[in-house]
């Protein structure tokens, strides 16, 4: 077992050293098998009441003694060059030849060798082979050579299919290349690696003691970890010739046959997940239904406006029309009011659901440079076809050229000087039409067409959630969102089309798999006892669920003095003043003390986020006049927060708001947002005051609630809670990482303060994958004990760790690395202190689902699960302390429960222990009145994670300079920031980084 006081054994990518190959597959096989982190301390826990429930796993059966050992195979694929044609080095060329093709080559050598019988190869070990389409290869049967090299020819690529009423479709003959036969030649070299026993992974799956005194042999955890990937990839062979691969995992399928057009010329995808996963019941198949957002295909012109939204797209419907008049005027300094009555707010009309076009498409003849920016920006990294001719190949997109069509002169070989609109004339008799519109500068960099000619390839250019606006993220849940009975239909279905029993490899490799749904004992847990302020009523609580009637908070926090309001919508004065009269109302009914009722107003009518600043610090220097005017003896008082109220989803200017008011002061200040179309309507509005005042509360260092300590065994008074998250950029781009954390200041587990830090992204130009290590961890951990240490004069007696954001491969490098970083903090802060730890990874990006069984546990309405439900038993691991944990109710779609894997744990939880005290403090969340999906120390984390992005990444929805070239200037990379300038700024002011300003 690895300790914590072990030094890390891996080069990290922020060291800027290679790390050894053997060490990384060590790692990965540790993660895999869980051998090296906490054990389960018990055989589960058994408190709560006792269902059963079904799960989306499908039992798989390895065969019989004879099918158990299979071979590892290593497989390089490169193509054959001419003497002279070889491409020079760079990013194209270290990419690689892509998987589809790879599987054709490895496909098309061993055939043709088995029908030559070269190498001892026969038709029956050929078809049991099975390939990743990179460079992993598993035969089950012995094979006759030990390493061999192959040279294959694949037969000439075929023309694409013609795009119907293009010039493309018109024009006959074979596509114009540039390529010879030998361009399709390549060499293949595989070479055996080892013998796979697919015996150990059932023993595994039991228990075997041998396999968990084995946490450091590479030998017996390779067989393990082989052993999974062959499986992976047999499973993997025939869906991955069929759909569209996407993520790094290689487990999500993408049919683009079954796509869904939604706002701003995207589409989703349907597809599947599948994965082979140990279990302490034994292997199985998890299968979910999955959904990816890609760019839609089509003609360049159309997907350009439907991007910019100038061309009407699928999904997001139109917003409702302005609402009618408010209720009666306020004076103008008034904000005395109560709550509005109920004619105060016209609601605006309900939005459309979102349909297509209607009527003929607006036309784009002309682009501006900041659309180009966007369309570069969107289309970066996607493939495109030209139309006006047969072609058998797509190319990449790279750019715009700085010119348009008209402008655009070139000079053939003859000597002959050409514009775009006289070459498209007299070589394809072709007249361009949009003539104002730049050219597609293709792959090579020297080959531009107009964009009219360009068709995007169905399935290029995926959107990671990072990219996607928020009209497409309404879009991708209202489609993703499926109740729990369609959900368990759906995915009964695609286990009837993957039709394991008719595949021809499996069945030769002697494997089965289950038709139905994996069945497993659960528990409901009780919830906690939430409290308010004494002399209150106690809430009652329904399915994790309750509400502020008669409650108070437990503290106000300080009292508000010092702020002010700042109008950024439409709305008139008056009914600006009336909503915040009414917010102060509700402050003061639930406890926070408003001493100032009449703060200072601005207005700003432009929407320009460089204003701001402008308009914030005007704000903020009247508020701090008017405190001094207040507090006894003129006492100079921060300006404690910005009341702002918007009426557009602005997803930038949003982020200005909070950037400028964090960062752009003389001293960082919360700031509170509020949406007119929600406060302003009747329907709601006591709920939305309410939730206002709750985040409010939170941001003055107040506590809204908290669970009864006799809920939460296992903590004390002395026990720090702690959250950490990384959040990564999009793929390719040169922005850092920002790591997360927030932990307690007290034994009152009210208060959270914040650390944040820009780290190395080593996937931005590499390729590779994001680095979820926080890489200054000590430093990070420090400032929250020398906080707690300042407040207590001592350190905590024990810290738990809540960890969101690793990925399974990364549990390893965690526990080497963080647990082993927070214990040289406490040395740091106190240098003979001793801390037991307790270092739990949470999350909710996995694929496993809980179904009722026969309808058992519900609530009746959604057909989820009531919260509370956990499973500790049949689908955790054989060895590993984890679990899933359901705790919020459902409310739309099927929930996701979070799975929590324990790596380290000094303060010796058991599991019912653990269980129940993840489950009350999900009752804690600071501004909410239900319980919530994640343990909330990491949710927070989350939540500074989410608002620290527009602290550290900067805005580059303006930035026009990258219009004309492929790569252009990005926004500032990691070697360009300091990891803690951002964090700097927040420390100017000591109550701001210990309070919730993130809520």
């Amino acid at each position: 077992m690895a300790t914590a006081e072990a030094a890390p054994a891996v080069a990290t990518a922020a060291s800027g050293v290679a790390p050894d190959p053997e060490q990384v597959r060590l790692q990965l096989m540790q993660s895999t098998t869980l051998l090296n982190v906490a054990r389960r301390p018990d055989k589960g826990g058994s408190q709560g009441n006792q269902i059963n429930v079904l799960i989306n796993a499908f039992k798989m059966d390895v065969g019989t003694p004879r099918n158990n050992v299979v071979w590892q195979l290593d497989v390089k694929i490169e193509p054959i060059y001419e003497k002279g044609r070889a491409p020079a080095p760079g990013r194209a060329s270290e990419r690689g030849l892509p998987p589809n093709l790879q599987f054709s080559i490895f496909e098309h050598a061993f055939a043709e060798a088995a029908r030559a019988g070269d190498h001892g190869l026969t038709t029956g070990i050929v078809d049991g082979l099975t390939f990743d389409g990179r460079k992993n290869a598993f035969a089950n049967r012995p094979l006759p050579f030990e390493d061999i090299t192959l040279e294959v020819g694949l037969p000439p690529r075929e023309n694409l299919p013609a795009i119907p009423g293009t010039l493309g479709a018109t024009v006959g003959g074979p596509a114009p290349t540039r390529r010879r036969d030998s361009d399709r030649r390549f060499r293949m070299r595989v070479k055996k690696v080892r013998e796979v026993d697919l015996s150990r992974l059932a023993a595994y799956c039991s228990g075997d003691r041998q396999i968990a005194m084995a946490s450091g042999n590479a030998n017996v955890l390779g067989q393990v970890f082989d052993g999974l990937q062959a499986l992976d990839i047999l499973l993997a062979n025939e869906p991955a010739k069929k759909y569209r691969i996407q993520g790094a995992g290689r487990h999500r399928y993408f049919d683009g046959n079954n796509t869904l057009p939604i706002f701003g010329g995207a589409e989703v995808w349907r597809g599947f997940f599948q994965s082979v996963r140990p279990t302490m019941s034994g292997l199985v198949v998890n299968i979910d239904a999955a959904f990816s957002a890609f760019l839609g295909s089509g003609d360049l012109v159309t997907v350009a406006g439907k991007i910019l939204n100038i061309i009407p797209s699928g999904g997001g419907g139109g917003g409702g029309g302005r609402g009618g008049g408010g209720g009666g005027r306020g004076g103008r300094g008034g904000f005395r009011g109560g709550p509005p009555g109920r004619g105060g707010y016209g609601g605006g009309g309900g939005g459309g659901y979102g349909g297509g076009p209607s009527g003929p498409a607006p036309a784009i003849d002309r682009l501006l440079p900041n659309q180009l920016q966007e369309l570069r920006r969107r289309l970066k990294g996607s493939q495109v076809r030209v139309t006006h001719r047969p072609t058998n190949k797509v190319e990449l997109f790279k750019g715009f050229t700085p010119k348009t069509a008209r402008e655009m002169k070139f000079t053939l070989k003859d000597g002959t000087e050409h514009t775009i609109l006289s070459y498209f004339k007299s070589k394809f008799n072709y007249t361009v039409r949009y003539p104002e519109l730049p050219c597609v500068i293709l792959g090579d960099g020297k080959s531009f067409v107009p964009m009219e000619v360009c068709a995007l390839v169905p399935g290029s250019a995926p959107l990671p959630p990072q990219r996607l606006n928020p009209m497409q993220v309404q879009d991708m849940i209202r489609e993703c969102a499926q109740r729990p009975d369609v959900k368990m239909r759906r995915i009964d279905e695609i286990r009837r089309q993957l039709s394991y029993e008719d595949d021809r490899r499996i069945q030769e490799w002697g494997v089965r798999i289950s038709p139905q749904l994996m069945r497993a004992p659960a528990r409901q847990l009780q919830p906690p006892t939430v409290q308010y302020s004494p002399g209150g009523q106690r809430p009652r609580i329904q399915n994790g669920s309750w509400n502020l009637v008669n409650a108070r908070f437990i503290s106000g926090g300080d009292p508000l003095i010092v702020w002010a309001v700042v109008n950024f919508s439409r709305q008139p004065e008056n009914l600006v003043k009336r909503f915040v009269g009414a917010q102060m109302g509700k402050l003061q009914e639930l406890g926070v003390r408003v001493i100032n009722t009449e703060p200072p107003y601005f207005e700003q009518a432009s929407t320009d986020p460089g204003q701001i600043m402008r308009t914030l610090n005007d704000a903020g220097r009247a508020a701090y006049a008017q405190g001094k005017q207040i507090t006894k003896g003129g006492q100079a008082v921060l300006p404690q927060l910005f009341f702002c109220i918007m009426d557009r989803v602005d997803t930038p200017f949003y982020d200005e708001i909070k950037r400028a008011s964090a960062l752009k002061l003389n001293s960082p200040v919360a700031s509170q947002v509020v949406n007119t179309k929600k406060a302003f309507s009747d329907r709601g509005q006591p709920q939305y005051l309410a939730n206002v005042a709750m985040k409010v509360a939170i941001k003055l260092g107040g506590t809204t609630h908290s669970v009864d300590g006799q809920d939460l065994p296992g903590l004390t008074p002395h026990t720090m809670l702690m959250g950490v998250d990384v959040t990564h950029p999009a793929p390719g781009t040169d922005l850092p990482s920002i790591a997360c954390s927030v932990a307690t200041v007290d034994g009152n587990r009210s208060r959270y303060s914040s650390e944040i830090r820009a780290q190395l992204n080593p996937r931005s130009r590499k390729g590779g994958q994001a680095q979820e290590v926080l890489m200054h961890a000590q430093s990070m951990f420090a400032g929250h004990l020398q906080r707690w240490k300042k407040r207590a004069n001592r350190l905590p007696a024990s810290v738990v760790v809540f960890r969101d954001g690793v990925s399974e491969g990364q549990y390893q490098s965690v526990l080497d690395h963080e647990v082993y970083a927070l214990k040289k903090a406490v040395r740091q802060v106190e240098p003979k202190g001793e801390v037991k730890v307790t270092y739990v990874i949470c999350g909710k990006r996995h694929h496993v689902r809980i179904f009722s069984e026969r309808g058992q546990g519900t609530d009746g309405r959604s057909g989820n699960l009531l919260a509370g439900t956990v499973v500790d038993r049949d689908i955790t691991s054989p060895y590993a302390f984890d679990f899933y944990l359901q705790s919020q109710a459902g409310l739309v779609g099927t929930t996701i429960p979070a799975h929590y894997v324990v790596l380290m744990d000094e303060n010796r939880f058991s599991s019912d222990s653990l269980q129940r005290t993840i489950n009350s403090l999900c009752y804690s969340y600071a501004r909410a009145t239900r319980s919530v999906s994640l343990v909330p120390p990491a949710y927070y984390a989350h939540q500074l994670a989410t608002k620290a992005k527009a602290l550290v990444w900067p805005d580059t929805s303006g930035d026009t300079s990258t219009v004309v070239s492929s790569e252009g200037r990005e926004a500032k990379s990691i070697e360009d920031i300091d990891a803690e300038a951002t964090m700097g700024k927040l420390r100017r002011s000591q109550i701001f980084t210990e309070t919730m300003w993130f809520m």
